[in-house]
């Protein structure tokens, strides 16, 4: 399997990071929903950040636990603890 260097993953949340500025700059909805999805974001630890990127990017379960190198039933655990996390901001 392969797995993320933490330099890889350093570089995954930089990117997040920017992703999420570029949203900051250019969303024209409802800016106390922009403010609390940052608040979610910022909120998720590092783990949870990348499996969140690879998984809005269209990465399968199967191919981030690949990715990873984390068994499929963990990533799924994860997803499940960012989906109860995101419900308290939302």
């Amino acid at each position: 399997m392969a797995s993320y260097t933490e330099t890889e993953r350093l570089e995954e949340i930089e990117a997040i990071e920017v992703l999420l500025e570029n949203l900051t700059e250019t969303y024209t909805g409802d800016p106390i929903l922009l403010v609390q999805m940052k608040e979610f974001i910022e909120s998720l630890n590092p783990k949870h950040k990348i499996i969140l990127y690879l998984r809005l990017f269209g990465f399968s379960i199967e191919d981030i636990s690949k990715e990873l190198g984390i068994r499929e039933d963990t990533i799924r655990k994860r997803l499940e603890s960012i989906r109860k996390k995101s419900r308290s901001y939302v």
